[in-house]
């Protein structure tokens, strides 16, 4: 296992025939003990992460073979306990069931992704795979993230795949998935007045307009991501005035004891909120904050967010399209809207793929601040001087 780890993670040059042959002697090994464990019950879901996401990172990586890899998927979640199956059934079905390098691929991929996800739907909801919702981590958690982060790259409306695979989740982890903070949706007392918000779904929610109304925004991210930068932006322009309380709620960084790294001047203008790394934790602690909107940025990119999501923590709720514009399919359950850009979308077309309501912006949100150019440039005799790189002079001009 160590051996294909580290292959997997960086790449060694090795002989393939000799890495196949490990890889194969591996598999002898461990579908024998999967085979001893299927009389009591199948093996536990850490075995899937100790052992077989290792071999299925090998199969792609190492030996680039995705149809292979979807193949150990498929089997290394039938052998997981039913009752913890239910995440690694969900990693498989945002796999590729073969090398993908054009059209024709992606086409025949989605022709049996409908069929897939609806299996998954039908055993959940036959209680005969689901997800642990009594994990020590605070509820169902999420092996990588949820197929829909991968809809982006294959183009095509892609809003019902989007709406089955939240389907498929609530069926596999009905408990403790989906709730509602005490406050979301009524009138909280004090300076307010009552206003009702429209939503996709065609309901109206009660929500709070205080004097200084509060907004949070859910990046998630480190703040060096280009996620967190874009969502920096939106920060930075609503702060303006000082109309707005502004939160912006990270995620601790996933394995680690530190806090996530925030810039000064963010730090200024809204008040920074470390949200626990564990699904029910967090949904307490949002919830407790008091939000009167929150806007969650790029929710597929992590799978702990996207989780959140399912859940009413605000009266409004919203997310930010910031460079992948697929909808995560909760218009008819707990997102309000789909906040894009008019440089991002097409206004005709771009309001059926989303099963939320789509508000678009114009202009275009800057990635990362412009560099400052030195005073003097330096020319080609610096650069030949300096690296010793004459070619580089005439690639260069």
């Amino acid at each position: 296992i160590r051996l294909l780890s580290t292959s997997a993670q960086t790449r060694l040059p090795r002989d393939r025939q000799e890495m196949q042959r490990d890889f194969d002697r591996f598999l002898r090994i461990f579908r024998r003990e999967v085979k001893d464990s299927k009389g009591k019950g199948g093996m536990a879901r850490q075995e899937f992460y100790h052992c077989w996401f290792w071999a299925l990172l090998f199969a792609q990586r190492v030996l680039g073979n995705q149809h292979l890899a979807s193949q150990l998927t498929l089997e290394a979640a039938h052998a997981v306990k039913p009752l913890e199956s239910g995440e690694v059934f969900l990693y498989w079905l945002g796999q590729p069931q073969a090398n993908m390098v054009n059209q024709t691929d992606i086409d025949a991929y989605f022709s049996t992704f409908d069929s897939n996800v609806a299996w998954i739907e039908a055993e959940a909801l036959a209680g005969r795979i689901a997800m642990n919702e009594s994990d020590t981590v605070g509820g169902p958690e999420l092996l990588a993230s949820p197929p829909t982060f991968y809809f982006s790259f294959y183009g095509g409306n892609r809003r019902e795949e989007a709406v089955s695979v939240a389907r498929a989740l609530r069926a596999l982890a009905p408990r403790t998935l989906v709730s509602r903070a005490a406050h979301a949706g009524s009138l909280v007392a004090g300076r307010s007045t009552r206003q009702q918000y429209p939503t996709a779904s065609g309901f109206h929610l009660e929500a709070c307009i205080r004097a200084k109304p509060k907004i949070g925004f859910f990046a998630g991210l480190d703040e060096n991501h280009a996620v967190t930068t874009a969502t920096n932006w939106m920060l930075t322009g609503l702060a303006k005035g000082g109309r707005f309380d502004l939160f912006l709620l990270m995620l601790t960084a996933a394995g680690r004891a530190e806090e996530a790294n925030v810039n000064q001047t963010l730090a200024d203008i809204a008040e920074v909120v470390q949200v626990p790394r564990n699904i029910a934790a967090a949904r307490i602690f949002i919830a407790g904050l008091g939000l009167d909107a929150l806007v969650f940025s790029e929710m597929a990119l992590d799978p702990v967010r996207y989780a959140l999501g399912f859940s009413r923590l605000a009266p409004v709720q919203a997310f930010a399209v910031l460079g992948h514009p697929i909808s995560p399919g909760l218009g008819d359950v707990s997102m309000d809207y789909a906040i894009s850009s008019e440089a991002f979308e097409s206004r005709a077309v771009a309001r059926t793929h989303y099963s939320e309501e789509l508000v678009l912006l114009p202009g275009l949100p800057p990635i990362k601040e412009s560099l400052l150019l030195p005073p003097r440039l330096r020319t080609r005799d610096h650069l030949f001087n300096e690296t010793g790189l004459g070619w580089l002079s005439s690639v260069v001009g």
